[in-house]
């Protein structure tokens, strides 16, 4: 009756135990973790928008010393412009789509002056490797983008994801 009586209470012990390591592990671990660099935001599906309005949010991101990590998945469009802020870093895989500014979602022309202050302005988001190749390549890309992937930019110079 007695040796019952201590399993019981033994199992119930032992329950108590597991129970509290595994409340630590989950809780207590929190208290060891470190972050090393700037916060980063994911990012896996981004086809883009308006990009004045991104190069303001991208530079409210750069004042609060926010970064970006594309890893994998597609960032076309505005999205690249991420690429500008200092650690922002991509993986071989992600694929990238470039193109040059246009009048709304239809890729209509935008007069020559208004083309080239938007274009020029979209490249001062890109490192210089970057920049050089958007302003005599893809700049010109209407209707469709110019696909790059993450190891192409990282040959370019750009921060790989780790």
């Amino acid at each position: 009756m007695i040796s019952k009586f201590v399993a019981r209470q033994w199992r119930g012990l032992s329950a108590a135990i597991v129970a509290a390591l595994g409340f630590w592990a989950v809780i207590g671990q929190p208290a060891y973790a470190r972050i090393i660099g700037p916060p980063q935001i994911l990012v896996t599906h981004d086809l883009g928008g308006p990009v004045e309005e991104r190069m303001r949010r991208i530079e409210r991101m750069r004042a609060r010393g926010e970064a970006v990590a594309i890893p994998y998945g597609r960032c076309i469009s505005a999205c690249t412009l991420y690429l500008g802020l200092p650690d922002t870093c991509v993986g071989p895989s992600a694929e990238f789509g470039f193109h040059g500014p246009s009048a709304g979602t239809a890729g209509l022309g935008l007069p020559p002056d208004e083309f080239y202050r938007i274009s020029g302005a979209m490249a001062q988001f890109y490192p210089a490797p970057v920049r050089e190749w958007f302003l005599t390549t893809a700049r010109y890309t209407k209707l469709t983008y110019l696909r790059v992937s993450g190891a192409q930019l990282i040959e370019l110079g750009v921060k790989q994801c780790v």
